[in-house]
């Protein structure tokens, strides 16, 4: 779906089979930025449309692209598969539109934005990241937190393959290495006091252990952070409109 307004222009394309919405603002001929939207688990790459139009408002240029297997994007999901396709693509948007890149991720995006952080060379705003990979009991019991909660549209994924794939990736990832790579940038995470998906304490942890700027905001909200909308997108707005002058706009290496 291609939202409809005066107020930016739209297009879609396809990056090797991958589904793009493409987001520009009318009234600016030159963005300020590029902010590259990552979203959360399957059936949510429709999610947050309303943030883009927002930062779309605020001067950036806005790309969504789906996983490839979700949405309209085609081929099969994996999230091992969605992280080697996100840093394809990240490198393709650098080259192509010659922005100064910022990251938005919700949830698994959330882990995807941080994964692929080395892009970023202005503002990074997750929204419940999955920062922590659980093992055992309680990976599963947040499978079936996500298949109870979140609407999943991603055909034959079973919880049990989920489950398996997650703990697969979780093995070689640890809050260190996260907090580690969010040192040169300006962060803002965005977590729901009623999440019963991802906790809000994996959160306060990421933030504690970064060096740099790091800003976390409560807000009385699941994890899909849809009821207090209005208010979570003027604190998003806010925070950017103060931090996008602050924070340099050339690149600095981390590891990944």
């Amino acid at each position: 779906m291609i939202p409809t307004t005066n107020l930016l222009n739209a297009r879609a394309y396809y990056y090797k089979g991958m589904y793009v919405l493409e987001l520009f603002p009318v009234e600016s001929n030159s963005p300020k930025g590029l902010f590259v939207f990552l979203h959360g688990f399957p059936g949510w790459s429709t999610k947050n449309y309303d943030l883009a139009e927002r930062l779309c408002l605020l001067g950036y240029a806005v790309l969504i692209p789906h996983y490839p297997g979700l949405g309209l994007s085609k081929g099969t999901f994996s999230f091992k598969g969605s992280q080697e396709k996100m840093g394809d693509f990240l490198e393709f948007a650098k080259k192509e539109y010659a922005l100064p890149i910022s990251l938005f991720g919700h949830s698994w995006g959330g882990h995807l934005a941080i994964h692929c952080c080395r892009y970023v060379e202005k503002l990074l705003i997750l929204f419940a990241p999955l920062s922590v990979f659980p093992s055992g009991k309680s990976l599963r019991a947040l499978v079936d937190g996500l298949f109870e909660e979140a609407p999943l549209d991603c055909q034959n994924y079973t919880p049990e393959e989920m489950w398996r794939e997650l703990e697969s990736l979780g093995a070689a990832l640890s809050l260190d290495n996260f907090a580690s790579v969010l040192k040169p940038k300006a962060l803002l995470i965005i977590h729901g006091t009623n999440d019963k998906v991802i906790s809000l304490e994996d959160s306060k942890a990421l933030v504690a252990r970064s060096i740099g700027k790091a800003d976390l905001i409560e807000i009385n909200d699941d994890h899909l952070l849809l009821q207090r909308r209005r208010k979570l997108l003027e604190q998003v707005s806010t925070w950017v409109k103060i931090n996008d002058s602050m924070v340099k706009q050339t690149p600095r290496s981390c590891t990944s």
